[in-house]
């Protein structure tokens, strides 16, 4: 068992570290957020930040939630980051195993989602000036993406859980750790960073699959009261 165990790790150490060997890193021009996406954003962190109060006091899941409002849904320009995951999976997806590569795909169909649901939510705004709850409710009416809003959440709980997965996986932490040199030495830091602080905040859950349900559960009773029409649909727990 040991020995099936270390081969395991040493296959996974060798793929993380080429992993960081695609060629020079590509800087792209930074873009900056539209200021009515970037208002959105900053409402809707605000609003998961309420919602989700309790996460973020319980010291076993305050990480992961945390990295969730800062690394994934924040009022910040993502575009390099995106480009490097992105580049990333085109580069190596062939000599990835199956289990990094079904996690950046996922990782990459959420990104791009995302940046689409929150440029029609913007546009949806009858008032740009004055976001609360209400005005949002109205404008997820008006787009009637609700079809990819559910989308969104279940991407959410995929990528969670290929990341509890991944974690499992002997080596990968050690891996992570020696990618770290090489990985900033190419210029790939800003991917590296994310890819760290994730696996960091969801390793102290010792399991990802009570916080998903969570997540996955409250925000799909907003959704649905969205979809009802309720003016007040944000402010339910």
């Amino acid at each position: 068992m040991a020995e099936r165990d270390a081969t395991t790790s040493d296959e996974g150490l060798r793929d993380l570290l080429r992993a960081t060997r695609v060629g020079r890193h590509e800087r792209v021009d930074g873009r900056p957020l539209d200021p009515v996406v970037r208002s959105l954003r900053a409402w809707q962190s605000e609003r998961l930040a309420r919602t989700y109060a309790d996460l973020l006091d319980d010291p076993r899941y305050a990480e992961a939630g945390r990295f969730f409002l800062d690394d994934v849904y924040a009022a910040k320009d993502f575009s390099q980051r995106d480009h490097d995951v992105t580049r990333m999976y085109e580069t190596m997806r062939h000599v990835l195993p199956s289990s990094m590569r079904r996690a950046l795909e996922l990782v990459i169909e959420l990104n791009a989602l995302t940046v689409e649901l929150d440029a029609a939510l913007a546009a949806g705004l009858v008032d740009p000036d004055a976001i609360d709850g209400a005005a949002v409710v109205e404008a997820y009416r008006r787009n009637d993406a609700f079809d990819e809003r559910r989308r969104q959440i279940d991407l959410v709980v995929a990528v969670g859980s290929e990341i509890d997965v991944l974690l499992r996986k002997p080596g990968i932490g050690l891996a992570l750790r020696l990618a770290r040199v090489p990985a900033r030495l190419a210029g790939w830091h800003e991917l590296q960073d994310f890819f760290e602080r994730g696996f960091a905040a969801f390793a102290k859950m010792r399991g990802a699959g009570p916080f998903l349900e969570i997540v996955a559960s409250r925000e799909r009773a907003i959704l649905a009261r969205v979809e009802a029409g309720d003016a007040d649909a944000f402010d339910a727990v």
